[in-house]
């Protein structure tokens, strides 16, 4: 059987939280890869930034890259790792469950020692496998792929004020007649999140693991 350590991508570049997002956008430009690990000083992993982290990082904040922390960016969340021992159907429920396309890979230590990534899993050679074996890898890429893609949260028009709500000093107006309850809980999300204005960076910028975004 086949384990996360057979089909991983070695760490070779990683950031530090001290370390400014233009670090993490070096390592992305010249690995030409879409993730990069945040490590303590001892190889723990802290986190997984992605290019569209740094990217949202810099356009919300209205800072360019060399003037934002690694650890402003950071997601205020527990990482999902997974054990270079661990199998490749274990690493497919834990994207599907927390929603992301990367993890990091740790050894026995907890020290990272790769990263695994939805692309991947669907690059498994099928070597002698059998024609049922080979189709099963492919639903299961497809299965852990529609999880991942499945929405989680309001999308961001949703909670930007109307013209006319910037009029009214930013509160919107109450709608005529709630279609449903779901309708109406997002229309009361909206307008909290227009109260409250931008977000912490650190806060909602991780998953587009996101783990393998």
């Amino acid at each position: 059987m086949e384990r996360v350590t057979d089909v991983m991508t070695a760490v070779v570049d990683a950031a530090s939280p001290a370390d400014s997002l233009t670090r993490v956008a070096h390592v992305l430009w010249e690995r030409d890869c879409g993730v990069v690990p945040v490590l303590d000083v001892d190889g723990r992993p802290l986190g997984m930034l992605t290019d569209r982290d740094a990217c949202m990082a810099s356009f919300m904040s209205g800072r360019p890259l060399h003037e934002i922390a690694v650890s402003d960016v950071l997601p205020e969340r527990e990482v999902v790792t997974i054990a270079a021992d661990a199998s490749l159907d274990a690493a497919h429920e834990l994207m599907r469950v927390h929603q992301v396309r990367r993890l990091p890979v740790v050894d026995a230590a907890g020290v990272c020692v790769g990263v695994l990534s939805l692309a991947d899993l669907a690059q498994v050679p099928g070597g002698k496998a059998s024609a049922a074996d080979r189709r099963r890898r492919a639903e299961a890429v497809g299965t852990t792929l529609t999880a991942v893609v499945r929405p989680h949260h309001t999308p961001l028009v949703a909670a930007l004020p109307t013209s006319a709500a910037k009029a009214s000093g930013g509160k919107r107006a109450a709608p005529k007649k709630a279609a449903s309850s779901g309708t109406a809980k997002q229309g009361g999300s909206a307008k909290a999140s227009g109260a409250r204005g931008k977000p912490a960076l650190g806060r909602g910028l991780g998953k587009g693991q996101s783990a393998g975004g």
